[in-house]
């Protein structure tokens, strides 16, 4: 259960006030203390989850508290911390997103398409590298343990296949930037 608004205010309030130490406590700052969690519900998150994250910000700024260089920045700082968790937490439930048994995986057909004619140019072992980069979104990191080579070594292999590609298609008429 929430707690009342009161006494988040108040755990706000105490919470900058120990942030600032000894300083001298100007109103405007003190008013900040609401300023993390009507930042998250202005990007888009969730009531429960804005108050949740806005309190472990200030929680996070008071563990880095020695790190605050101005009073007057508290409340930029602490939604810098908010925004960084938010991101952690996106980060986190991505990556353990479950799927359900009536997931259905879709396998695009690239047969007929430019993309289908570019990839018919290739290897079978280009193929499947450029397939996995370019359609898949898998980073080099990923990709090299499973062709036992170094991530760098697969960067180098794409940008030769870009380049065999680009004169394959220079030879048809066909130009291609440089950048791609």
């Amino acid at each position: 259960p929430a707690a009342p608004e009161p006494i988040v205010s108040f755990i706000s309030s105490a919470i900058a006030l120990s942030l600032l130490g000894s300083r001298s406590l100007s109103q405007p700052c003190v008013q900040e203390n609401r300023v993390p969690y009507r930042f998250l519900l202005s990007t888009g998150v969730r009531c429960d989850l804005a108050e949740e994250i806005a309190q472990a910000a200030w929680a996070r700024g008071w563990e880095c508290r020695a790190q605050l260089k101005s009073q007057r920045a508290v409340g930029v700082w602490v939604n810098t911390i908010a925004k960084n968790l938010v991101r952690v937490d996106y980060r986190r439930k991505k990556t353990t997103e479950e799927l359900s048994e009536n997931s259905a995986v879709i396998q695009p057909d690239y047969a007929g398409s430019a993309v289908g004619e570019i990839l018919a140019m290739c290897s079978p072992v280009d193929r499947e590298l450029l397939q996995q980069h370019y359609l898949e979104g898998w980073s080099s990191n990923e990709i090299a343990p499973r062709l036992g080579i170094s991530p760098v070594s697969v960067r180098v292999r794409l940008m030769r296949i870009k380049q065999g590609l680009r004169t394959a298609l220079g030879l048809r008429g066909i130009s291609m930037p440089e950048a791609a």
